[in-house]
């Protein structure tokens, strides 16, 4: 396993490069433990021999065990480029795992499939790779989204670059006009300035547009949601005061009076006109 650990400084690196460069996260979450930056500050729970890739983010190793890429969504549409580079990557190859806590089985899918970030044995982050490709979105959930946020910056490069499913305008970022043409049902990412902030009951709703209606709605049910505010060192703002702030958004696109998005976790929701602080309470 040794070879896959020595790379973890080189990964710090980077990250330095990165912020030396102007490059940095518009969100930064501010909780313990501090956010991750790279696969190395995860715990290498497997190294083995991928015999098959059995979907764009799914991966059987000679032993049997099968590992699930985390936090990558693939389009439809990219199946079969992500299979394609994932046989040139990382099939018949020595490759590590590595995950959150040390239980492989905590870390499992309703599969059975342990969620892992996959480091080849030139010390290559794969999730990194396929979404700087444009091959996948950076894609996290409550439970998993340790290293989402670093995957939004491979995600910046490829869509700056137009690769993959950015040269697409099925994949397009939508805007208060275009989520409305046929995304329902759909996984997208929008970006809009809140024009209004309401609450009802265990909800609160960040409207885009005049008419709450219609507009695109993010919709946050705060009883599950863990409490936050945003500072920008001088002020903090709490989630009902967020009201012109510019953000961005992805999700699964449902029909509640207009196209709507649930926020189900803090890093979902990035905002763009500011170099805001996340703290949690």
């Amino acid at each position: 396993m040794g070879i896959f650990v020595k790379f973890r400084f080189m990964y710090v690196l980077a990250a330095l490069v990165l912020l030396g460069l102007g490059i940095s996260f518009s969100v930064q979450a501010q909780k313990k433990p501090p956010i991750q930056t790279s696969p190395f500050d995860l715990n290498l729970t497997e190294v083995g021999i991928v015999t098959e890739i059995i979907k764009p983010d799914t991966l059987r190793l000679a032993n049997g065990k099968i590992f699930k890429i985390d936090n990558i969504r693939v389009p439809l549409q990219l199946d079969s480029n992500a299979i394609e580079f994932l046989n040139n990557n990382v099939l018949n190859k020595k490759i590590g795992f590595y995950i959150v806590g040390k239980d492989p089985v905590e870390r499992a899918d309703r599969f059975g499939h342990t969620l892992a970030h996959v480091v080849t044995e030139d010390g290559e982050w794969v999730q990194a790779l396929m979404v700087s490709r444009g091959l996948a979105w950076a894609s996290g959930s409550e439970s998993s989204r340790e290293l989402f946020i670093p995957l939004l910056k491979y995600e910046d490069l490829a869509r700056s670059q137009n690769l993959g499913l950015w040269k697409l305008p099925t994949f397009a970022i939508r805007d208060n006009e275009t989520i409305h043409n046929n995304t329902y049902n759909s996984f997208q990412v929008f970006e809009g300035t809140i024009r209004a902030v309401s609450a009802k009951g265990r909800y609160a709703f960040y409207n885009f547009d005049k008419d709450p209606k219609t507009d695109f709605t993010i919709v946050v049910n705060i009883g599950k949601m863990e409490a936050y505010t945003l500072s920008t060192g001088a002020h903090s703002y709490s989630p009902l005061e967020f009201v012109g702030r510019k953000v961005r958004i992805r999700g699964w696109v449902e029909e509640n009076n207009g196209p709507m998005i649930e926020l189900l976790f803090q890093e979902q929701l990035e905002f763009l006109d500011a170099p805001f602080q996340i703290y949690y309470k």
